[in-house]
């Protein structure tokens, strides 16, 4: 997978951000459907290093356009369900 290109736009990279963490959950379930646990390490690492990459895009979006909350929850919400589904796959 390749990582999404960085804006200089915050909000504009929040979006790269879930399309991206979407395809690393997609990536980990298949890789745990064939049960190669080399991949599924791997696969876990780049998630979450690419989760902890999009809290950060967040925390920079926020300071960025404060009064846009109704966006900032809708994202932190996106990145809190992907955490919560790689919580229970492993």
């Amino acid at each position: 997978m390749e990582l999404p290109k960085r804006s200089t736009n915050p909000l504009t990279d929040i979006e790269y951000d879930v399309q991206y963490l979407k395809e690393c959950m997609e990536t980990l379930h298949d890789t745990v459907q064939k049960q190669d646990t080399f991949d599924i390490e791997d696969a876990i690492r780049s998630t979450q290093q690419h989760a902890i990459d999009s809290q950060q895009a967040i925390v920079l979006a926020n300071e960025y356009q404060s009064n846009d909350r109704s966006y900032m929850i809708t994202a932190m919400t996106a990145v809190t369900g992907i955490l919560t589904a790689l919580f229970f796959l492993l």
